[in-house]
């Protein structure tokens, strides 16, 4: 078993220190303190899935930027091992994605501070990511000869409250409280739950989801912090593979 562990991290700019309003200070400052808690050491990689690709795929080069929301400067690059990331490539059989990586894959890793690590970035298609897409994955990582910190970028759901992108949704309530609950067990019901957040809550990230659920299927999943500031759910958690 090559993934060692693995975390859940949301991606909203505004939880980055640059962006974070009043409104949502505390609640950026609880996440960030929460992702930068996560352990990276003792691991060849640390592997960030976004949900936001423009295709489904590994990234050439790991930098990017904030450009696509109008913001400029705070580019960042990340040491990307060629080799390791041409394995996953060649092993999960999806295409090299050039360019930025977006900022799904972006947010999360900035939040883990001066991380300093090795770091791949891969990403599944925002509209049409498909199960096979996620158990491939995880085969490809599986199959290879070194160890990996899977970082899976997802909200929850974007309907909580009046302020949120989708406005106020009841029924996002029920499923919004059950996915919190399986964050702190065991993540298998994300493989349901994960298409659940996205019809009723509005979620963008049911695919990072389902693969955090099938990756720790039968393990356990700690909580770390869970913050809803402007009515979208973003969950920071940790696991290890049974």
């Amino acid at each position: 078993m090559t993934v060692v562990r693995g975390a859940v991290v949301p991606h909203a700019p505004i939880l980055l220190p640059a962006l974070a309003s009043p409104e949502v200070a505390t609640s950026a400052q609880n996440v960030r303190r929460a992702v930068e808690s996560i352990d990276t050491g003792d691991v060849d990689a640390v592997v960030v899935v976004s949900p936001h690709g423009s295709r489904t795929g590994v990234y050439e080069k790991v930098a990017g930027s904030l450009g696509e929301f109008g913001i400029p400067g705070d580019e960042r690059w990340w040491f990307g091992p060629p080799d390791l990331a041409q394995e996953i490539t060649r092993a999960w059989a999806r295409p090299t994605l050039d360019g930025s990586i977006d900022h799904g894959a972006f947010v999360a890793l900035s939040l883990l501070g001066d991380f300093k690590g090795s770091v791949i970035a891969a990403a599944f298609a925002e509209d049409n990511a498909t199960n096979s897409d996620a158990i491939d994955l995880i085969e490809a990582l599986e199959g290879l000869d070194a160890r990996f910190l899977v970082i899976t970028s997802a909200h929850l759901s974007a309907s909580l409250s009046a302020r949120a992108p989708l406005t106020y949704r009841p029924e996002s309530e029920e499923i919004e409280t059950r996915a919190v609950e399986v964050l702190g067990a065991d993540p298998e019901p994300l493989t349901e739950l994960g298409s659940e957040l996205a019809t009723r809550g509005g979620s963008c990230s049911a695919s990072t989801l389902q693969l955090y659920g099938r990756l720790f299927s039968g393990s356990r999943s700690h909580l770390l912090a869970y913050e809803k500031p402007v009515g979208v759910g973003y969950p920071v958690a940790v696991a290890v593979p049974r």
